[in-house]
């Protein structure tokens, strides 16, 4: 089984890649703190966590975990 690490904060966008086609937006969730989210398409649309968000650890770092009921 092949190792996947998540990119780095800040990493960017492939565009020539075959799964950036049509994409809108991406966000990584791997800020692991902090209330701001950044989006990594040329998109430019930053999220911030609310209601029942928090940090959690994920199988590849930080993510997000959401609560069901409020959160996003």
């Amino acid at each position: 089984m092949q190792n996947i690490i998540k990119p780095p904060l800040g990493v960017r966008v492939n565009w020539v890649h075959r799964h950036a086609k049509d994409l809108v937006a991406c966000w990584l969730f791997n800020e692991g703190s902090g209330t701001k989210i950044y989006e990594v398409s040329n998109a430019l649309l930053p999220g911030s966590k609310t209601g029942g968000f928090s940090w959690g650890s994920g199988i590849h770092g930080s993510a997000g975990v959401f609560d069901g009921t409020d959160g996003f």
